[in-house]
């Protein structure tokens, strides 16, 4: 029976791991080709998610586990869920970071452009 649990939390980790790979930002491409959108990343998660969950219920449904290897896999479910909460907060925080480092350089770009100009009409 335990092998059977560590067999389904190994493929649950690794399909888990497989669409967070999949979700991520995409490496620059061609010209004429635009990178997938957070919305879209979200969609590829969720449905991986999905199909992860639809698995383990057929699964499950073939055959009726004892109490404490189901209380053993909600444990550890539990577990897997409160580090996937983690991760999303930091990928929430660096997300964050992100815009504020975004919102910086624009506004150092417009102090920029702002100087530029007042430099040329000096010159004038």
């Amino acid at each position: 029976m335990r092998d059977r649990i560590a067999g389904a939390a190994a493929a649950a980790v690794a399909t888990v791991c497989f669409s967070f790979a999949a979700a991520q930002a995409p490496a620059p491409q061609s010209q004429g080709q635009r990178p997938a959108t957070m919305e879209e990343r979200v969609t590829v998660l969720e449905r991986g998610l999905a199909s992860v969950t639809t698995r383990f219920e057929l699964r499950d449904a073939a055959h009726e586990p004892s109490s404490a290897g189901l209380e053993a896999r909600v444990l550890d479910l539990e577990r897997t869920v409160g580090r996937l909460t983690m991760d999303l907060q930091r990928v929430e925080r660096q997300a964050d970071n992100a815009q504020r480092a975004a919102d910086s350089a624009a506004r150092a770009a417009t102090d920029a452009d702002r100087t530029a100009r007042d430099a040329l009409t000096r010159v004038r």
